[in-house]
């Protein structure tokens, strides 16, 4: 794989790219597919990374704009971010935007996630001015996600379903 243009260097040799390649794409599908990621995230594998073309698909209609975690040519997380109001009603002249995050087994216990987000964050509300806060929904069972999340600076917005919608502000 060429080298993609580093978008900002992580500890341990990884760093973050906006750019999309065929490689990572054919890792994104590959990973989205095993038996411990279908599990955790199942519409990964049968609606937003079956092929390249729903990954296409899913970027032009829903506005993602993603952030690839890499080291070594080889994908360790991917972020993405999107225009979309919450299953919650917010303040009136908000401009909610969701965010999703994943962390790839093999990298994941190694202090990735915050520095991944703080980059990413920063980068997504310099690009979308109108965005005036993000959100996340999670397992409510998710006590890792749930965490990383809270240290982040999300706050519990509400519980559906088992499932926890957490909000975070701009950033300062």
């Amino acid at each position: 794989m060429n080298a993609l243009p580093k978008f900002a260097d992580l500890p341990h040799g990884y760093s973050v790219t906006h750019d999309t390649s065929d490689a990572l794409l054919d890792q994104l599908i590959e990973l989205s597919g095993s038996a411990e990621m279908i599990a955790a995230v199942p519409k990964d594998a049968s609606e937003r990374f079956v092929d390249r073309a729903s990954f296409l698909q899913g970027t032009q209609q829903k506005q993602r704009s993603y952030y690839w975690l890499i080291k070594d040519d080889e994908l360790a997380g991917i972020m993405w971010f999107h225009p979309k109001d919450p299953p919650v009603p917010l303040l009136p002249d908000t401009m909610s935007h969701t965010m999703s995050l994943r962390i790839y087994p093999k990298h994941q216990g190694r202090g990735l996630a915050t520095p991944f987000m703080q980059i990413a964050h920063r980068d997504y509300f310099l690009q979308h001015p109108e965005a005036t806060g993000i959100w996340v929904i999670t397992d409510q069972s998710n006590e890792r996600a749930r965490h990383i999340y809270t240290k982040f600076g999300y706050q519990p917005l509400a519980v559906i379903d088992n499932r926890m919608v957490l909000l975070l502000g701009r950033l300062a």
